[in-house]
């Protein structure tokens, strides 16, 4: 998987002109032209090229910092993330004091 980064979406375009461009040229004289699969060309905020064996992210620079992709691949927490205490406390599952199903009658 590669990210690229693009100072504007016409340049993020040109990126991903160019790296489909390059996959064609690579395919010259094949029996058989894979063309890589492209989403988000249109508004150029964030294009997606698949090419079967390399995945190119090319996004703006507001993207990419809005995105932050990078931290897919970190291993270290954020301040703001819960541990793993807290995270099992989360799940636990708490009964009602009366079990049954049958609606509480008040007296009169």
């Amino acid at each position: 998987m590669v990210i690229a980064t693009g100072r504007s979406s016409w340049h993020v375009k040109n990126i991903a002109q160019a790296l489909i461009y390059k996959a064609k040229q690579k395919q010259k004289g094949a029996q058989r032209i894979l063309l890589p699969s492209v989403e988000g060309q249109e508004g150029g905020k964030w294009v997606i090229i698949d090419s079967g064996t390399v995945i190119v992210h090319a996004l703006d620079e507001k993207a990419r910092a809005y995105y932050n992709l990078e931290s897919l691949w970190t291993t270290e927490t954020s301040p703001n993330e819960p541990s793993s205490q807290e995270l099992k406390n989360a799940f636990v599952k708490i009964r009602r004091k009366n079990n049954s199903k049958k609606s509480v009658q008040t007296s009169s």
